[in-house]
């Protein structure tokens, strides 16, 4: 069986759960979540919310740990469920 490769422009972000192209990574451990999550997370609490680890920078400076976020390649073996599904959401836009 080949393996194809689908490239996905949007993640899921874990935290408020819809799909963003603005997603950014945590230095302290790569946790993965939308840049407006981040935002909001980090007014309320100083830590990661995957590892725990308090940030060292004061909470106001919202925007200084943000960091692009590497792009994701999957390799999908159900690529023809993938294809059948994304052909169908175009129709139905």
């Amino acid at each position: 069986m080949t393996d194809h490769i689908v490239e996905i422009n949007l993640i899921e972000c874990p935290i408020c759960f819809l799909e963003s192209e603005k997603m950014t990574n945590l230095p302290c451990c790569n946790y993965i979540m939308c840049e407006d999550c981040l935002v909001e997370w980090k007014k309320r609490s100083p830590r990661c919310p995957s590892c725990n680890t308090v940030n060292s920078r004061p909470r106001n400076e919202n925007q200084d740990n943000l960091g692009p976020c590497t792009p994701v390649t999957l390799v999908c073996p159900l690529i023809i469920i993938v294809l059948a599904w994304l052909t169908y959401a175009k129709i139905i836009n």
